[in-house]
């Protein structure tokens, strides 16, 4: 399949870093890190000229394909000639890391059939991730569309840009959810590395990897088209090249630096929030001492540009349509009034962070038993915040229609609401433990410490608390994984750690076959059920989306006008993009009626030949009926011919 090509050249440049003198982890993260920009620059240039077609991206990708195979062969030759001996892969030889070793590739295996199986049916990938891409793969642009959900507009787009070469070279969206699961196996490497430069041995390394992949959170997202595996990636090698630099300034070192973190903004705004306290760091390195000045300026400013570089076609997009970069501080919703989605808090205080601070550490405190969260998690927040005289539901700190509650006791299982306690809880009782001993911890550990909690208390500060920040906080744990195994190897015995690692990967795969809405095993399991079934796993409304699909089918629409009314959570689109693919006709699906901002880019030539409303109020029943020769009904979706 022409989709493999990414793969194949994705190897193939592994190979060649490998023969051009990288070690076998950081060959991997080279490789991923050139491949990723080439990507995106392509994705870019094509879609000026919007050219981003199955034509163009074939002819891309085998070239490349191709050059890079070309390039190989000349290595390996001289690498023949100079008869370099080649580098073994020394694994721990301990039977119990080894059999954990066993353990993960077990639980990467049920992760990816899962992922390769089921397709992407969370609420945010319906909701703008793969919509996002079903209009780009339409107007063969990443231009800004009229849209009625603006966050598949300004929202930033680095993982869709893999999905959608993916989708336009499969055809479909079989693989879509592979990237998430394919950057989870990544970070384990770059967890890994990370954990070496904070001075772990291999099977201490191992343990990192092992901490990183049984995040909860993280074997639920690994299977979806969300993006926070992907944002994790692009921390982690920021980091691993940050320490690095501390060591020896390269020019290579702070090429990939700049790049990694610019890829991590492309990928998820919150990346600011927890690069910012290493980047302070990095700057505190720097003034330490006029040496250190003089060493870092040049790589601190070359830093700076490359940080922006892969997001300034996003971000000059955004400047067009909102006069903003970053895009909007939040939303409006226009067919229910008085909801405006901010994403800021609304108030800088010490009672707003102890409050955010708070609640965003107690989704990490949910359990299964949902009387343990009411009467003791909850209770306890509550009891803080009346001691301090703040609102646990502050508007102008809390996501408008939520309310505070301490874990969805039936949501444990659910990628948008679960919670990771056992790794929370090891990661406080390991920063209780460095913080003790803050004088014996070597000050690596002690800044890196410093800048997780930064990370986080930053995201508090800046952010509205959500009950589904939970999945926001995955890069934060992941990244805090190198420390917690370089903390249990230094002050705890082995044999407890041992048991630790080997019960968190046990554990992990209550996460890794009962995924809620994509489960591998038990009732409602993937294995049983059509692809198509599928897509309304996390939402009821398939005989809305199979009847109006149906009849633009049977009656040969071809240019389909959508509507949304009510609240965020009928705004999903792309199930009708799903089941209209493979139509004997190409079906043009555009955003009518848009009421925001994104208006102004409708194209005036586009007469729809049938309007689909979901969830349409009775308001707009009656205006669509007035002028429409046809009307249909399917359950909450409502078919007009104009």
């Amino acid at each position: 399949m022409s989709a493999l090509l990414l793969p194949l050249a994705l190897t193939f440049l592994y190979r060649v870093c490998r023969h051009l003198g990288a070690g076998r982890r950081p060959a991997l993260l080279w490789a991923v890190l050139v491949w990723t920009l080439a990507l995106t620059a392509v994705t870019e240039l094509l879609s000026l000229f919007r050219l981003i077609t199955f034509v163009s991206l074939l002819g891309f990708w085998s070239s490349v394909v191709v050059g890079l195979a070309g390039w190989l062969l000349v290595l390996r030759r001289r690498r023949a000639a100079s008869s370099t001996p080649e580098e073994k892969l020394e694994l721990p030889r301990e039977p119990t890391t080894r059999f954990a070793l066993g353990l993960l590739a077990l639980l990467l295996l049920a992760i990816g059939v899962t992922a390769l199986v089921a397709p992407p049916n969370t609420g945010d990938s319906l909701y703008y991730h793969m919509s996002r891409v079903a209009h780009w793969a339409q107007s063969r642009s990443v231009a800004h569309y009229p849209t009625h959900v603006l966050a598949q507009l300004h929202q930033n787009p680095g993982a869709e840009f893999i999905i959608l070469h993916l989708q336009v070279l499969s055809g479909g969206d079989r693989f879509a959810n592979l990237v998430q699961w394919t950057f989870l196996a990544f970070n384990l490497v770059a967890v890994s590395l990370v954990a070496a430069r904070l001075g772990a041995r291999p099977s201490v390394q191992v343990w990192a990897a092992v901490f990183a992949a049984t995040v909860p959170m993280g074997i639920l997202q690994a299977s979806s088209t969300k993006n926070e595996h992907v944002h994790a990636f692009w921390l982690l090698c920021f980091v691993h090249g940050f320490l690095r630099l501390r060591e020896r300034v390269s020019r290579g070192l702070v090429l990939a630096t700049g790049a990694s973190l610019g890829l991590a903004i492309l990928t998820k705004m919150t990346a600011y929030f927890y690069a910012f306290p290493f980047v302070l760091w990095f700057a505190v390195d720097m003034l330490r001492s006029r040496e250190s000045f003089r060493r870092l300026l040049a790589p601190a400013l070359t830093i700076s540009v490359l940080t922006l570089a892969p997001s300034s076609g996003h971000y000059l997009r955004n400047q067009h349509l909102y006069g903003r970069p970053t895009g909007p501080a939040g939303e409006v919703n226009v067919y229910k009034e008085g909801d405006s989605y901010v994403y800021y808090n609304e108030v800088l205080s010490p009672s707003a962070l102890v409050s955010n601070t708070l609640r965003n550490a107690a989704l990490h405190l949910g359990t299964p038993v949902g009387r343990f969260n009411i009467h003791f998690t909850e209770r306890l927040v509550r009891g803080v915040h009346r001691l301090i005289g703040f609102d646990v539901n502050d508007p102008r700190t809390t996501w408008v229609t939520t309310s505070f509650a301490a874990g969805l006791a039936g949501a444990f299982r659910n990628e948008n609401y679960a919670g990771n306690p056992l790794h929370f809880v090891l990661f406080v009782a390991t920063a209780c433990v460095l913080l003790w001993r803050w004088r014996q911890t070597p000050g690596e550990q002690r800044a890196y410490l410093a800048s997780l909690g930064g990370g986080f208390l930053i995201f508090c500060l800046a952010l509205k608390w959500q009950p589904w920040n939970s999945r926001l906080h995955l890069p934060l744990f992941i990244l805090s994984a190198p420390l917690v195994a370089v903390g249990l190897a230094a002050h705890g015995k082995r044999r407890w750690a041992d048991a630790v690692m080997l019960g968190l990967l046990l554990a992990s795969f209550v996460w890794a076959l009962g995924n809620e809405t994509r489960p591998l095993v038990g009732h409602g399991s993937i294995l049983t059920r059509s692809r198509e079934e599928q897509y309304f796993s996390d939402t009821g409304t398939r005989d809305a989306y199979e009847g109006a699909a149906r009849y633009i089918r049977e009656h040969g629409r071809t240019r389909v006008g959508l509507v949304f009314g009510g609240d965020a959570n009928s705004q999903r689109e792309y199930p009708l993009w799903a089941l209209l693919a493979g139509s004997p006709s190409p079906i043009r699906v555009e955003n009518v009626d848009v009421r925001n901002v994104s208006r102004q880019l409708a194209d005036p030539s586009f007469s729809p030949d049938a309007i689909v409303c979901f969830q349409c109020g009775e308001a707009q029943v009656a205006r669509y009926r007035s002028s429409a020769r046809e009307v249909h009904a399917f359950g909450s979706a409502w078919v007009f011919e104009p």
